[in-house]
């Protein structure tokens, strides 16, 4: 009797196993590189995080919110729950809403460089992050307007503010990183907490901001968002990470319409949507949202 039970739980063991593998096999197959550009703008409450895959499988990380949890969270709805390493973490400014998560998230992730904008602060968050990669040996850099990267798949980082390397007296939001990640025919255009003083900067410097995607600088408020800057960047869609009943009532309902009139775009909305993924193979845009 014992040898006949013996008998069916190996059958049933194996059987089990070969299961267990055939499902690993279709993931690790889901989740190859499918040769397009995706884009999640995370869902990590009133903070600024996103994750960026090229095509050919490259992970960029840009900011991280406030709260690890919610990011490790998303990240794992992102990215296969075995893939535990990026290419590049990128620091837009040293900002709570940015980085407080970021310190934590790099005991469970490696990363090989991270550029940030050679602002430096006091804050204990900016320590812990500085920490953080000297403890994992990470490599930093520090760029500015001018400064690019390009991928071996065919996707662009520009860097378009600050227009040079800050110095510690400058306030955060007037020297923030502003990136445009670019490939084929779709641009995005992403931007942190940034005041009406470096949008100005940024456009009286020259370069070309125009972008397919916007997310709207400083969680959509109203001193900022001005009618030039919308104009000249001209979206196609609009996006902005903001926490479900924030008490600031961010996205003003002024920027919202003044997005709709000046572009007749809607917008989308991590408050409302979830984590929202935007696809491309250069030509065509799909959006996905989590809810």
């Amino acid at each position: 009797v014992w040898t006949t039970l013996r008998q069916r739980i190996s059958t049933v063991s194996i059987a089990l196993l070969a299961i267990a593998v055939t499902v690993l096999v279709w993931l690790a197959a889901q989740s190859q590189p499918d040769g397009k550009l995706h884009v999640w703008f995370l869902d990590v409450g009133q903070g600024h995080a996103v994750l960026i895959e090229t095509p050919n499988g490259a992970q960029i990380l840009v900011d991280g919110g406030p709260n690890p949890t919610r990011l490790r969270s998303a990240i794992g709805d992102a990215l296969p729950f075995w893939d535990r390493s990026l290419d590049l973490m990128i620091v837009t400014q040293p900002r709570s809403s940015a980085i407080s998560a970021l310190p934590a998230l790099l005991d469970h992730y490696s990363i090989e460089l991270a550029l940030h904008n050679g602002h430096a602060s006091d804050s204990e968050d900016y320590r812990a992050l500085v920490a953080a990669w000297q403890k994992h040996a990470i490599g930093t850099e520090e760029v500015f307007a001018g400064y690019s990267i390009e991928t071996n798949d065919g996707v662009t980082l520009e860097i378009l503010h600050p227009q040079a390397i800050p110095t510690p007296d400058d306030d955060s939001d007037r020297v923030a990183m502003v990136l445009r990640v670019v490939y084929g025919d779709t641009t995005f255009l992403l931007t942190p907490t940034l005041d009406e003083h470096a949008e100005e900067a940024m456009l009286n410097a020259g370069w070309y901001a125009g972008s397919t995607v916007l997310e709207l600088p400083a969680y959509g408020k109203d001193d900022m968002n001005s009618s030039d800057f919308l104009t000249t960047i001209n979206p196609q869609v609009g996006v902005v990470g903001v926490a479900a009943g924030n008490r600031s009532g961010l996205p003003d309902s002024n920027t919202i319409e003044r997005l709709h009139t000046l572009t007749g775009q809607t917008l989308y909305r991590t408050d409302q949507h979830g984590t929202i993924e935007m696809v491309t193979d250069g030509h065509t845009l799909w959006v996905y949202t989590e809810h």
